[in-house]
């Protein structure tokens, strides 16, 4: 008996018994003729844009259909697709942009499909927010990228900013072509400090979860702040990036001192010494307040009650004029407290020149740095009785560094071991 050459009947047996995925070269084919639209962009002078799951199901069936109708012509022993039927079928080598060979778009592709990212990462335990779906879970269903050009990152990595789209919301990250590899690509948590976020929901910085004291402090901070991991330095702190474009990126956030301000947080602040413990009659944070209004090296405002966040604080500012002599506490072997509260505006560039240490009192010059302090009681079973918060600018950034880190100061949560 003749088979049946109806086009429909062989379409749909081959659905019926043919293969569940397609050959890798016709899939490669199929990939190749995908068109990729380019156009100039904020960044970078092209951006590349990823069908959505739908698109991609469709077009593989699309796929799949003409395999068929080509495979059924070629059997029959009519005319192939690429002419005669003496012709053989063959695909045209297009060689990969260079983006394509870092895997941007492949690791694009994996976060919409919603799984397999991680494999393209340098460190496929690293940890990248929002992977495969924005806050709410929604999953992604496009994605495009983009260089981010005029600017030479550390290393001599390459930066791309990628968007994935969920319907209406939006997410943008900072994607770096890291180590050599492949695996290529690196995820930084702190965009190494420019001005451009490294993650943003629907145009919003993404913050991050902080947990200081054994646990027993949480805040939230996002860009422009940069906080190094917890245990790092002896106090918690950020540093709020410069304001303005062209802030070149770095791998000491940290560390900065040059127009970088600070957010610096401290259980049991000590005040003059002698030596690095907190005043044992200082019992709460009236009491510090008072201790600090009363110091006349610290210039403090009166204290005000605010709620912040879930918690009741006391709010006042600290202002010393630029060269003032203040004594702060130091160390047996002659070195500054990290919970020394004025030690936040003691100019220490030049230790050993300009600070001099005696009996447990270190004595300098004052930055002229303002600091805006908040000052809490810690939950009865806290291993601290009092934490303090300064927000460290001067006078002419002092505002902008207040309002920034008012979302941090807001989200500060206790939590009793």
């Amino acid at each position: 008996m003749t088979a049946s050459r109806d086009p429909d009947q062989l379409i749909h047996a081959y659905f019926d018994e043919g293969p569940d995925e397609l050959p890798d070269p016709v899939y490669d084919a199929v990939r190749d003729r995908i068109e990729q639209t380019r156009q100039r962009a904020d960044h970078g002078p092209w951006r590349t844009f990823l069908m959505s799951r739908t698109m991609q199901y469709g077009l593989a069936a699309a796929a799949v259909v003409v395999v068929a109708i080509i495979g059924f012509q070629a059997l029959d022993g009519g005319p192939t697709a690429g002419g005669s039927p003496s012709a053989q079928p063959s695909a045209t080598a297009t060689a990969p942009s260079s983006t394509a060979d870092y895997g941007v778009d492949a690791f694009l592709a994996a976060r919409v499909a919603g799984e397999g990212a991680e494999q393209y990462l340098s460190d496929p335990d690293a940890e990248v927010p929002l992977l495969y779906a924005t806050t709410s879970g929604a999953p992604y269903d496009r994605a495009e990228f983009e260089p981010v050009v005029g600017i030479e990152w550390p290393y001599g990595w390459l930066g791309f900013k990628v968007r994935l789209f969920a319907g209406d919301p939006v997410v943008e990250q900072l994607i770096f072509k890291g180590r050599d590899g492949p695996p290529w690509l690196e995820y930084q948590p702190d965009g190494f400090g420019t001005e451009i976020p490294p993650t943003t929901e629907n145009g919003q910085a993404m913050a991050m979860p902080y947990t200081y004291f054994d646990g027993q402090v949480t805040l939230q901070a996002a860009h422009p702040w940069i906080f190094p991991a917890p245990n790092t330095y002896p106090n918690p702190f950020g540093r709020l990036i410069p304001e303005g474009p062209g802030v070149p990126p770095t791998t000491d956030g940290g560390e900065r001192h040059d127009g970088w301000d600070s957010l610096v947080l401290t259980a049991d602040p000590a005040l003059a010494g002698p030596g690095c413990q907190a005043d044992p009659e200082i019992a709460n944070a009236a009491a510090l307040a008072e201790a600090i209004r009363s110091n006349p090296d610290l210039g403090a405002t009166a204290p005000l009650s605010v709620r912040v966040g879930g918690a009741e604080a006391l709010m006042m500012d600290v202002v010393i004029a630029a060269g003032a002599t203040i004594s702060v506490p130091a160390d047996a072997q002659g070195n500054v407290c990290s919970n020394g509260l004025a030690s936040f505006v003691l100019e220490q560039s030049a230790v050993g020149s300009s600070i001099s240490v005696a009996n447990g009192v270190a004595t300098g010059k004052a930055t002229g740095d303002w600091m805006r302090l908040y000052l809490f009681d810690a939950p009865e079973g806290s291993s601290m009785r009092i934490l303090a918060i300064a927000i460290v600018a001067p006078e002419s950034r002092f505002e902008r560094a207040v309002d920034a880190a008012a979302p941090i100061v807001d989200s500060v949560e206790f939590h009793v071991p």
